[in-house]
C-alpha cells in the first residue's frame, strides 16, 4: 500500500468544460495506473474512475498518509492543506502568490508561469467518436460565447447560429453544425474552436482585451484558425486544418508519458 494519495481540487462533473473534464480524466488515469487518487463530491462520470475522498476515508488510513493535492489556476493558496501542492494551469494563469515549493504543471505552453519551472501536462478532450467531418456542403456560420464578458459586434450574431446553449446539452447536434457551416467565431479560447475542426470547420478569433493573441500564436504558427473575416483568410484556416489535427495527435501520443512524469516529480516532491 502506498503512503500517499492524490486529491484533486475539482468541482462536479460538467461535460461542457474542458478544465473541469480534464481534472476527472486526471484523477481517473492515476487511479488506473496503480496510485489513489480522489475527488471532492460532486457529480461523477462513472465511466472514470473518480472515487470522492470521503470513500477513501472510509476504505483506506488516509489520516496516516501524505497528501498531493492538484489545484487548477483558479485556486488560490493550499486550501485543502496539501504536503505537496501540485498546480495545473488550465487556462491563463491568474495573478497569486505560491510558495517556492510547488510544482507547476501546463495544459498548453502559453499558460505556463514566466520564471517558474513548467512542464506541459496535456489531455485530449475531443471525442473523435462525435466529431468528424462529413465532407458535407457548407453555408452559413456559427458563433459560441461562454466566458467572453464584454460587447459582441451584431453583424457576428445576425444570421449566425448561437451555440451557447447546445454546448452545454447535445454534443451530437453541435457537431452536426459544425459539420454544415462555413466557420465558427469565437471571442474567447476554447475548446470548441478544436472540436469544430475536427468537423472540418475553422475559426475565426475576434481578438480584444479579453483575448489578445489566437490560440497557439505564442508557441507557433498558428493553423485552422484566422482573424479575418475575407474569404482568403478562412479558405486559408480551412486548407490548415489537417496540420491542426495533426498537432493534436501528436500530443495525444504524448499524453501518457507525461502524466507518468507528472506522477513521478509530485511523489519526488513529497521527498
Amino acid at each position: 500500500m502506498k503512503d500517499f494519495y492524490f486529491y484533486i481540487c475539482t468541482p462536479g462533473w460538467k461535460p461542457h468544460s474542458a478544465g473541469v473534464r480534464s481534472l476527472h480524466q486526471l484523477c481517473h488515469e492515476i487511479n488506473e495506473r496503480g496510485y489513489l487518487a480522489f475527488i471532492p463530491q460532486g457529480t461523477r462520470n462513472l465511466k472514470l474512475k473518480t472515487p470522492y475522498l470521503a470513500d477513501g476515508f472510509a476504505a483506506y488510513d488516509l489520516s496516516q498518509m501524505k497528501k498531493i493535492v492538484v489545484y487548477p489556476e483558479s485556486v488560490k493558496g493550499n486550501i485543502w492543506q496539501g504536503d505537496v501542492v501540485a498546480r495545473w494551469l488550465l487556462n491563463v494563469q491568474p495573478h497569486f502568490e505560491v510558495d517556492k515549493s510547488d510544482v507547476f504543471f501546463a495544459f498548453e505552453p502559453q499558460y505556463k508561469v514566466l520564471g517558474k519551472d513548467c512542464r506541459q501536462l496535456w489531455m485530449p478532450m475531443v471525442d473523435e467518436g462525435i466529431f468528424y467531418d462529413s465532407n458535407l456542403p457548407r453555408s452559413g456560420r456559427c458563433i459560441y460565447i461562454n466566458k467572453y464578458k464584454g460587447r459582441v459586434a451584431p453583424d457576428h450574431v445576425k444570421g449566425s447560429t448561437d451555440l451557447s446553449k447546445i454546448t452545454r446539452g447535445d454534443k451530437a447536434a453541435l457537431a452536426e453544425i459544425f459539420r454544415s457551416s462555413e466557420y465558427l467565431i469565437l471571442y474567447e479560447e476554447s475548446m470548441v474552436g478544436m472540436e469544430a475542426a475536427f468537423c472540418g470547420c475553422p475559426t475565426v478569433y475576434v481578438l480584444s482585451d479579453q483575448l489578445k493573441k489566437v490560440p497557439g500564436a505564442m508557441v507557433g504558427e498558428i493553423h485552422g484558425s484566422t482573424t479575418g473575416f475575407d474569404k482568403k483568410s478562412i479558405a486559408h484556416a480551412r486548407e490548415t486544418i489537417p496540420l491542426m489535427l495533426a498537432g493534436y495527435q501528436r500530443l495525444k501520443k504524448e499524453t501518457p508519458t507525461m502524466i507518468d512524469e507528472f506522477i513521478r516529480l509530485c511523489i519526488e516532491r513529497l521527498g
